[in-house]
C-alpha cells in the first residue's frame, strides 16, 4: 500500500517488530479455506488504508499486543500513528505467497509501488489477526 514518509511496513519494521463478509476482495478470491479468511483481512488492511482509517486498522486487523506495541513505541495511540502512515484512496496490496500453518499464517504482499512486505498473522478466538509487519 502507497503511504505517506516510511509506509507502514516500514514503520512497523523499524520499531523491530517482528473474518469475512459481505463480497469476496480481490486477494480473498483467490483462496479457499484458512487461506481465503487470512486474505480478507489484507483486503481488509487495503480497504481501510484507502479510507483513512487508522482506528479500524489497530482494533479490528491488529492483533491487541501489536497495537499496544506501536503505541509504546512511538508514544501515542496506535490509531494516531497508522493514521499518520496511511495513503491514499489508490491503495493497492496484492498478496503473492500465502502459507498457513494451523494458527498461523505469513504473506507476502506487494503495493503498488512495487514494495515488498512479509505479514504475519495469529488466529485469535476464530479470527486472523495481523501479529507483524515487516518490510
Amino acid at each position: 500500500m502507497r503511504l505517506k514518509r516510511t509506509g507502514l511496513a516500514l514503520l512497523l519494521a523499524s520499531i523491530g517488530v517482528a473474518g469475512c463478509g459481505g463480497d469476496d476482495g480481490a486477494n480473498e478470491k483467490r483462496f479457499d479455506g484458512d487461506p481465503k479468511e487470512v486474505a480478507a483481512v489484507v483486503d481488509r488492511l487495503q480497504e481501510y488504508a484507502r479510507e483513512g482509517d487508522g482506528p479500524k486498522i489497530c482494533s479490528e486487523l491488529m492483533t491487541p499486543q501489536l497495537a499496544r506495541f506501536i503505541a509504546a513505541s512511538f508514544e501515542t495511540s496506535c490509531e494516531t500513528r497508522v493514521e499518520e502512515q496511511l495513503g491514499d484512496d489508490a491503495t493497492t496490496i496484492t498478496i503473492r505467497r500465502l502459507r498457513v500453518d494451523g494458527p498461523l499464517a505469513s504473506a507476502r504482499v506487494t503495493e503498488e509501488s512495487d514494495n515488498v512486505t512479509g505479514m504475519a498473522f495469529v488466529k485469535l478466538d476464530g479470527e486472523w489477526r495481523i501479529s507483524r509487519i515487516r518490510g
